[in-house]
C-alpha cells in the first residue's frame, strides 16, 4: 500500500524536508556513504531510505507527533520511532565554529513535543513542548548550530557572577541585576522567540542614550563569552541588538 507522503512524490520533499529534490538527493548520497542504508538481518525495512529521510526531516519540522506522523507514512509508532533514532543521529551536523566572512546566518527557535514537563511549557496548542534554539547558514539552508534548551545552574551562576562584578554595571543595584538577568533567561529558556523579543525590547529603551547603549552591547559581549567561547550564533544576535540601538556592530568587531 503507498504511502499518504513518499519522497517518490517530489512535490512533497520541498514542505517536509526545507530542500529542493536535488539537495535532497545529495543528502541520500551522503548518507548511503555513511552506510545509512546497509541491510542487516533481521525484519526488512518498511520504508525505503528516502522515505525514512522524508519522516525525520517532517518529525523535526512539523511538530507533529510520532502518534500523529506514523499513518502518513502507513507504519506503526513504534516504527517510526525506530526511524528517527537510526537515521537522526546520522543527519546531524556538527556545530560550526567558523563561518565565511559575508555568511548570513538565521537565529530561530522551535518547539518540540515532550512527555518530560519538568522541562516544558504548554504551548498553543495544549501540547507540552520545550524550546530550542537553531542557526539556519542562510545560504545552504543547513542547520549548523542547536542550541541547549536549558542554561544549567553552574552556567547560570557563572554569567550572573560575572555581570554582578563587571565595571561597566557597578552603578546598577546587584539585586536587580541578578532579578533582571534570571528574568530574561526564563524567558527565552521557555520560549525563545517570545524571550527574544522582550529583550530586544528592553534593548531598545536605550537608544537614544549612546553611553547606555554602547553598555548594552558591552554587557551582552561579557555575558556571550562568559563560558570561554564567543560564538559566531552570538555574534549574530549582538549584531541584532546593535541595529536596534542604532549602533555600528563594526564599532565593537562584530
Amino acid at each position: 500500500m503507498a504511502s499518504v507522503i513518499t519522497a517518490s512524490e517530489l512535490s512533497w520533499i520541498a514542505p517536509f524536508a526545507g530542500l529542493s529534490p536535488r539537495c535532497f538527493g545529495k543528502l541520500l548520497t551522503m548518507l548511503r556513504r555513511d552506510e545509512a542504508d546497509v541491510v542487516h538481518r533481521g525484519r526488512p525495512r518498511s520504508l525505503p531510505l528516502e522515505d525514512r529521510v522524508l519522516l525525520v526531516t517532517a518529525y523535526w519540522r512539523t511538530n507533529l507527533t510520532l502518534r500523529q506522523l506514523a499513518p502518513l507514512f502507513r507504519i506503526s509508532k513504534s516504527t517510526a520511532g525506530r526511524v528517527i533514532n537510526h537515521l537522526g543521529p546520522l543527519l546531524a551536523l556538527r556545530s560550526r565554529e567558523r563561518f565565511a566572512k559575508n555568511t548570513v546566518l538565521i537565529v530561530d527557535g522551535t518547539l518540540v513535543p515532550t512527555r518530560d514537563h519538568t522541562i516544558a511549557e504548554r504551548s498553543k496548542n495544549y501540547r507540552y513542548s520545550t524550546n530550542h534554539q537553531v542557526v539556519i547558514d542562510a545560504d545552504t539552508r543547513l542547520v549548523v548550530v542547536v542550541g541547549r534548551q536549558q542554561v544549567g545552574p553552574a552556567e547560570r551562576q557563572q554569567v550572573e557572577s560575572m555581570i554582578l562584578s563587571n565595571d561597566i554595571l557597578q552603578n546598577f543595584p546587584p539585586e536587580q541585576l541578578r532579578q533582571r538577568f534570571n528574568k530574561h533567561v526564563d524567558q527565552l529558556t521557555m520560549n525563545f522567540q517570545h524571550g527574544k523579543t522582550e529583550a530586544m525590547q528592553e534593548i531598545a529603551k536605550a537608544a537614544k542614550k549612546p553611553t547606555e547603549a554602547r553598555a548594552v552591547i558591552q554587557t551582552g559581549m561579557v555575558i556571550a563569552g562568559a563560558d570561554g567561547h564567543f560564538s559566531q550564533a552570538e555574534a549574530t544576535v549582538l549584531r541584532e541588538a546593535c541595529a536596534t540601538l542604532g549602533l555600528s556592530p563594526a564599532e565593537f568587531q562584530l
